[in-house]
C-alpha cells in the first residue's frame, strides 16, 4: 500500500510577507506619484483641510 502523502498547498510566509511589501511599495509609489501631479504634499493636506472644512494653516 502505497505511503500517503499530504502537500500543502497554502503559500509560505515568507511569500506572504513578500506579496504584502510589494503591495506596500507599489502603493507608496502610486501615492508619490498622485501628490506630485497635484503640487505635493503641502497641495494635498491645503485640499484635505479645504474639503473638510478646517482652514488653513495660516488662519
Amino acid at each position: 500500500m502505497p505511503a500517503f502523502r499530504y502537500r500543502d498547498e497554502d503559500d509560505s510566509l515568507g511569500r506572504t510577507i513578500a506579496g504584502l511589501t510589494i503591495g506596500a511599495l507599489a502603493g507608496f509609489a502610486v501615492g508619490v506619484v498622485v501628490a506630485q501631479k497635484v503640487g505635493g504634499v503641502s497641495a494635498l493636506t491645503d485640499r484635505l483641510r479645504d474639503r473638510l472644512g478646517l482652514g488653513s494653516v495660516a488662519d
